[in-house]
């Protein structure tokens, strides 16, 4: 059995502990500050056995340098000539099997965000980076998290929305663990884009008291963001619509009513 822990680091970013309860291994999930981190080790009583990497953003990664020198653990993850801090490159894996105790993680490809970015889903629990968010998606940016060059934009959009699809048909029941707190503001996006959307303004009302009252929004699952994401619902009349309103033009394809869709969002 697995029990997954949050840890808070900046202002809205979280480090997931993935625990496998019997042997009290943790495996950490981008770590972008190590002090946390090591708190919520010594507060857990957990032991690290490797640290995974869904993409090298600083946020992401800041801590991995400290952990790595205090727990002696593997880091997993894609490499990349710029701010590299991988020990063990998995781009070509299918599957990580870090011990024989803990369960086996299957590695998923999920560039777009950033052209190199991975997600992890281990027992119905994804941890997916900046890929998908509850209620929105990543932003298309570079390695070094600046804004994508606009000769590069559509291909980044493709790539984010191809993987978008590949999470879309996970089983309805998956946990979504993404690495920030922006479901509502993501909500009050989705508002705009389908204003007849009941499930996205109950989720909205539920989610602004549960932030009011400082609780984390997270997980979500795959079945609550097919209901009220509007970057998976892509096909959707009004969805649709409202693209092709902020657009100003026909949009042909569920790819363009993404990239209509994402350029608004990077405005609102």
């Amino acid at each position: 059995m697995l029990n997954v822990r949050a840890i808070r680091a900046f202002n809205d970013n979280y480090i997931w502990l993935i625990e496998h309860s019997a042997s009290k291994q943790v495996v950490i999930v981008d770590p972008g500050d190590a002090t946390p981190v090591i708190d919520a080790i010594e507060q857990y009583n957990v032991t690290p056995i490797a640290i995974l990497i869904t993409h090298q953003h600083y946020d992401h990664i800041n801590g991995v340098k400290q952990l790595v020198e205090q727990f002696s653990v593997p880091v997993f993850g894609q490499k990349t000539s710029l701010n590299d801090v991988i020990t063990d490159d998995i781009s070509d894996q299918k599957q990580l099997a870090i011990t024989a105790s803990f369960p086996k993680i299957a590695v998923i490809n999920t560039p777009g965000h950033t052209p190199v970015h991975l997600s992890y889903l281990v027992e119905g629990n994804l941890f997916c980076g900046d890929t998908l968010f509850s209620a929105g998606c990543g932003r298309l940016l570079d390695h070094n998290a600046r804004p994508i060059a606009d000769n590069l934009r559509a291909n980044a959009a493709q790539q984010l929305y191809s993987s978008l699809s590949s999470l879309h048909d996970l089983a309805a029941d998956t946990h979504i663990y993404c690495a920030h707190e922006y479901t509502l503001a993501n909500l009050h996006f989705a508002v705009a884009v389908e204003p007849d959307n009941a499930i996205i303004k109950q989720r909205l009302s539920q989610i602004k008291t549960m932030r009011d009252n400082n609780e984390i929004s997270l997980p979500s699952t795959i079945a609550i963001e097919l209901a009220s994401n509007p970057f998976l619902r892509c096909t959707q009349p009004q969805v649709i619509g409202s693209a092709e309103q902020y657009s100003g033009t026909k949009l042909n394809s569920p790819l363009a009513v993404f990239t209509a869709l994402r350029t608004w969002k990077d405005n609102f």
